[in-house]
């Protein structure tokens, strides 16, 4: 509330000056839907900050839905003038809270539909600097010519502009979120994004995507628990596309909560594809490879236990070899007995997994739990 009357008072006597059109009514629309970006721009870098996204669709209908929501008030208050008249008062009041809805509503669909909303980086020193000029440029307090005003804001834009740009990412790197007692992580290689399981159903995984503006190219889940794919539901919250998800052959038979595979046919029906992994699929990525190792095709039944048949991914990347080992049992862990570089342990370190047998096998120099 204080950015947005910040804004509104510091670009306000500017705003006032800049009377493009003689019309009355033509002049007062100009300046009413200037002073509503001013309101944007105060808000601005808060909300950059804490959501990465900037809707477009406020600049369209701010003006509209702010008449409408004052004319509601003003219709509200007579509502509560006449509440000692019951018939009265809920005569009224049923219309005008048709009207609420149906107005929360259509924004809510018109907010839902694509290229209205951009989804941009968090903000930097950079972005502070482009708003500080831009402000500096609107201020009418400030002695300022005519020509430096409008090298203020040039510069002012170019800087947000140029702040809130996708960065090329040549590098290859593998991040293993602090997810507490679940799993998430984020392969960035190069251009490509994958993600391998999404922790449990909190904001981890979302929000370090939407801080950097990532749009993970798919989305790989070890098996369907709480801890390993709960995230995907903050995913959906917060509008992350999600283009492909892949699972073991045979998840969604397995001994884990109904809501999963619910949320997974959820998806599909949105145009996610679900695609299934066994022993063998090799994915291609651009500095090298993902290989499965586990489960075999054909060999999971009903009702069986999910981590036993947790998929098991063997990362080649740049001539580093990391085997993802899921929540894998000490029981099958012979079957992915091949050396890595980088384990991440199965089971987040559980003592039934990561057998001293299997450690020999692999012989990693790095574990993560």
């Amino acid at each position: 509330t204080f950015c947005a009357v910040f804004g509104l008072i510091w670009t306000a006597p500017v705003i006032r000056r800049f009377r493009p059109f003689r019309g009355k009514w033509l002049s007062r629309l100009t300046e009413s839907l200037l002073l509503t970006a001013g309101v944007q721009l105060g808000l601005l870098m808060p909300e950059l900050f804490f959501f990465q996204r900037l809707p477009l669709l406020v600049f369209l209908l701010n003006l509209p839905a702010s008449l409408i929501a004052a004319g509601l008030i003003a219709a509200f208050w007579l509502v509560l003038l006449l509440l000692p008249f019951p018939g009265i008062s809920g005569f009224l009041s049923a219309p005008l809270s048709a009207v609420t809805g149906a107005l929360l509503s259509g924004i809510r669909s018109l907010g839902s539909l694509p290229g209205l909303t951009l989804w941009i980086h968090a903000p930097t020193v950079v972005t502070g600097f482009g708003i500080i000029f831009l402000f500096a440029g609107l201020c009418a307090f400030l002695p300022i010519r005519k020509g430096l005003r409008a090298a203020l804001l040039a510069i002012g834009s170019v800087l947000l502009t140029v702040s809130l740009l996708p960065v090329p990412h040549a590098a290859t790197e593998y991040i293993q979120l602090s997810a507490g007692n679940a799993d998430a992580a984020v392969l960035w290689d190069e251009d490509y994004v994958c993600v391998i399981d999404t922790g449990e159903a909190d904001d981890t995984l979302s929000h370090y995507l939407r801080t950097r503006r990532l749009t993970p190219d798919a989305v790989i889940l070890t098996h369907l628990h709480a801890d390993h794919a709960g995230g995907l539901s903050s995913l959906l919250e917060d509008e992350i596309p999600i283009p492909l998800i892949l699972i073991p052959e045979g998840a969604e038979l397995q001994n884990v909560h109904p809501d999963f595979p619910a949320l997974l046919r959820k998806l599909e029906d949105s145009g996610t594809r679900i695609e299934t992994l066994s022993r063998g699929d090799v994915l291609p990525l651009p500095s090298g490879t993902l290989s499965v190792l586990w489960p075999e095709s054909g060999k999971v039944r009903p009702g069986q236990e999910a981590n036993d048949y947790s998929l098991v991914l063997r990362l080649t990347l740049k001539g580093t070899v990391l085997l993802q080992a899921g929540d894998l049992d000490g029981s099958y862990e012979s079957y992915c007995a091949f050396p890595a570089d980088i384990l991440k342990a199965a089971h987040h370190g559980s003592p039934s997994s990561t057998l001293p047998s299997f450690l020999g096998a692999l012989s990693p120099s790095s574990i993560l739990l």
